[in-house]
C-alpha cells in the first residue's frame, strides 16, 4: 500500500536561501487573460479554495473555472497532485531511484543513521509528456500546437536535503510522522534501516504534502552496484542525485498513472521560466533541462535565441545548485 500522505504548510526556513523565493522575484498574473497586478494597477484576486491561482476579475475567473477546476485542490495544493504522488510510489522503481536519493544526499554508505530524522524537499512541476508540446510553449507563444488540452506528466525537478528539520515550525507533524514510520520498520525487524520524510512542493503552492519512506538496504546496494559499474565502463553515467532524478523523469514518461492535463498556469509556468528565469520555479525547471539529455536540443535552442537577442551567451544555472550542507 502506498505510505499516508500528510499536507502542512511549508516554512523554508530549514532549507537553504538559494531555493527560497524572493518576493519581489514575483508578479501575480491573471490565469485567464494573463495580465499582471503592474497591467492593472492594483492586487489579483485569489482563488478562496486552493489560493494558488489568480485573476483579474470576476469575469476571468468564471471563464477560467473549467480549466482550473480539475487542479483545483484544497489548501493550496493542486486536486491531482497527491493521487500522481501516490501513483509514484506504487511504482518500485522510480522509489528506489529516490531512496537512492537520500543514501547519496545524507552519506548513509558511511553512517546508518537509523536514529534519525532524515527530511529533503523535492520540488515538483507538472509539465507536457510530449517533448515537442514542451519545446512550443517554452520556446513560442501560444498553445502547443493549437490544441485545447495537453497531456501532461509529474515530473521531480529538485532534491534538497533539509538543513535544520529539527528547527522548523513544521518539525511537529514531521517528528510525529518519524516515530510512528520508526516504530512500524522497528516492529517489522528494519531496525537498521533509516526512516526519512519527503516533503513534496509545488511552486504555486505554500504547502507540501509529507511521506514518510523507509530507507531499504536494496537503496544502498543501488548505489554500490550503479558506482561499481560506472567506474570500470565510461558509457555509465556516475551515480548522482542528479542522474537519479533524471532517470526518474525519463521513467514517468512511459508511466500513463502519472499523467494529468497541464493546466493554464502549468502552461504559464514554462513560458515564464523562458523570458524571467530568476524566479524560484524558472531557476529549478533551467537547471533540469540543462542536465537531462532528453531536452538538450531544445536548451541549446534557447541559448542560441537569447544570445541573438542580448549579444551574451546566458550561463547555465550550476548543475548541483540545490545542494547544500547536511543537517
Amino acid at each position: 500500500m502506498p505510505p499516508p500522505i500528510n499536507a502542512l504548510t511549508s516554512t523554508d526556513d530549514e532549507y537553504p536561501a538559494s531555493v527560497r523565493p524572493k518576493p519581489a522575484e514575483h508578479t501575480n498574473s491573471c490565469s485567464a487573460c494573463l495580465k499582471t497586478e503592474k497591467d492593472i494597477g492594483r492586487p489579483m484576486r485569489i482563488c478562496s479554495n486552493c489560493h494558488s491561482v489568480f485573476y483579474c476579475s470576476k469575469e476571468c475567473q468564471s471563464q477560467n473555472w473549467p480549466a482550473h477546476k480539475p487542479m483545483c485542490g484544497q489548501e493550496g495544493l493542486p486536486k491531482i497532485l497527491p493521487k500522481l504522488i501516490k501513483n509514484l510510489f506504487a511504482n518500485p522503481i522510480l522509489v528506489i531511484q529516490l531512496q537512492a536519493c537520500f543514501v547519496l544526499a545524507f552519506e548513509l554508505l558511511q553512517r546508518s543513521r537509523c536514529d534519525e530524522m532524515l527530511v529533503a524537499r523535492v520540488d515538483v512541476a507538472i509539465e507536457p509528456a510530449d517533448i515537442d508540446d514542451f519545446t512550443n510553449i517554452f520556446l513560442k507563444e501560444g498553445p502547443p500546437r493549437r490544441r485545447k488540452n495537453v497531456q501532461g506528466m509529474l515530473q521531480l525537478n529538485a532534491f534538497t536535503p533539509a538543513r535544520d528539520p529539527k528547527g522548523s515550525s513544521g518539525a511537529p507533524t514531521r517528528r510525529a510522522v518519524w516515530r510512528s514510520q520508526r516504530a512500524a520498520a522497528d516492529a517489522a525487524g528494519f531496525r537498521e534501516d533509516p526512516v526519512a520524510i519527503i516533503d513534496f512542493a509545488h511552486a504555486g503552492s505554500q504547502f507540501a504534502i509529507i511521506i514518510p519512506s523507509r530507507i531499504p538496504a536494496s537503496a544502498k546496494r543501488v548505489v554500490t552496484r550503479i558506482a561499481s559499474v560506472s567506474e570500470t565502463n565510461e558509457k555509465t553515467p556516475p551515480v548522482t542525485i542528479e542522474n537519479c532524478l533524471q532517470f526518474i523523469n525519463i521513467t514517468i514518461r512511459n508511466e500513463r498513472l502519472l499523467r494529468t492535463k497541464m493546466g493554464s498556469s502549468d502552461i504559464r509556468a514554462i513560458r515564464d521560466a523562458a523570458t524571467n528565469p530568476n524566479t524560484l520555479a524558472a531557476i529549478m525547471l533551467h537547471a533540469k533541462i540543462a542536465r537531462e539529455y532528453i531536452y538538450e536540443s531544445v536548451y541549446q535552442t534557447f541559448l542560441e535565441r537569447r544570445k541573438r537577442a542580448t549579444g551574451v551567451t546566458p550561463s547555465l544555472p550550476p548543475m548541483n545548485w540545490y545542494l547544500m550542507e547536511r543537517p
